[in-house]
């Protein structure tokens, strides 16, 4: 279905192409005369995986009235996430897309494999496969008349980051931005966050560092053991001793505890903690934008350094960093930076932060200037 949207002073407007086609371009004159408007012009689309063996469903938005346009690529972030990186009522992917398109960019945005409309398996799937169908929407996007294939780059939030610089290095990417994307290994990524989240919530140091030896003895057992039958065993006993003294306040204990295991031998999390995105940093050869919030309690603000010093270390000095002060993982202002807040409110992705991006990619000739 090919629609137009008009945004006035925020609120929406739909125009269908076949209903009311003279009071549409009636209504669209006038607001083009009032210069009160930014037209986004949406097309629903499938594509198939790298393999061929699944469809990928998604939306492009295209700047209207424009006949060629660079295109960003959207790389959602961990657990299963539909096109818009849905949480809670916020869309952030949905607020970037239609900020950029506004600026004269196309964006591709698509629902994870085997989440929302898209076909394929999301349980069994890492970060590799994640870049796969990041690699797949880039090659269907290059086959579109209306974009220009040398302005075709990608745009990864949180795990999506790492997973973008990982498509990139596969394809000629124009640009990569990140996000809040990981600079590290999964397991320093992991060990840092949980440190940072449960201070914040008001843990002492000493207990902390209980917390953090406990994931620590977690992480071994997969580090050491392969079968996950095996691993899983041995972690059932790990999770049990350490859930104990809370096992009255813990409805089908021995159920949870072996969930938790199970949870843990799932191949994302082998995958995640043991990749170090660092080396796939070191192979983007395009321009890359890294930000971050600073009261960013899931990825940290010392992952900039780790994406910059990898990407120079590969050889590419086009790279930029920025910190914003006062925004958290989804690039919200924050009190605490806690997940927590996430649901509260509703605040948006942050302007400065779109702004940035946008002047980033004027500035890199991938959008035209103003």
């Amino acid at each position: 279905m090919h629609f137009t949207q008009l945004y006035l002073f925020g609120y929406e407007i739909t125009i269908f192409r076949k209903a009311s086609n003279m009071f549409a371009v009636i209504f669209f004159i006038f607001l083009s005369l009032n210069g009160i408007f930014a037209q986004i012009e949406y097309k629903e689309v499938q594509f198939p995986s790298l393999d061929h063996t699944f469809q990928l469903s998604g939306t492009i938005c295209y700047p209207a009235n424009t006949k060629i346009a660079g295109c960003a690529i959207l790389v959602t972030g961990s657990g299963p996430q539909d096109r818009d990186e849905t949480i809670f009522e916020k869309k952030p992917f949905k607020v970037i897309a239609e900020y950029l398109c506004s600026k004269g960019l196309a964006v591709m945005r698509y629902d994870d494999r085997g989440t929302a409309s898209s076909g394929g398996v999301f349980a069994t799937a890492t970060s590799k496969e994640f870049a796969q169908d990041a690699e797949a929407a880039y090659l269907f996007v290059k086959t579109i008349d209306r974009i220009k294939p040398d302005a075709i780059g990608f745009i990864g939030h949180s795990e999506g980051g790492a997973v973008a610089a990982m498509a990139a290095a596969r394809s000629n990417a124009a640009f990569v931005i990140s996000l809040a994307g990981c600079g590290f290994d999964g397991e320093k990524v992991i060990m840092r966050q949980k440190a940072d989240l449960l201070a914040a919530n008001g843990l002492g140091q000493k207990d902390v560092d209980e917390e953090l030896a406990k994931s620590k003895a977690y992480f071994a057992v997969l580090d050491e053991e392969p079968n996950d039958s095996l691993a899983e065993i041995k972690l059932i006993q790990l999770v049990r001793k350490d859930l104990e003294p809370q096992k009255d306040f813990i409805p089908h204990f021995d159920t949870t505890c072996m969930q938790i295991a199970q949870q843990l031998c799932n191949p994302w999390w082998r995958f995640f903690l043991k990749h170090n995105c660092s080396e796939d940093w070191m192979k983007v050869k395009c321009p890359v934008l890294a930000l971050n919030g600073t009261k960013d309690l899931q990825v940290s603000t010392e992952n900039l350094q780790a994406i910059a010093d990898a990407v120079m270390k590969g050889g590419n000095n086009d790279i930029e960093t920025m910190t914003f002060s006062g925004l958290n993982h989804l690039f919200e202002s924050t009190q605490t930076g806690l997940t927590s807040e996430y649901a509260e409110g509703p605040s948006r992705f942050s302007e400065s932060v779109l702004d940035e991006m946008a002047a980033w990619l004027q500035k890199k000739r991938i959008i035209p200037r103003t």
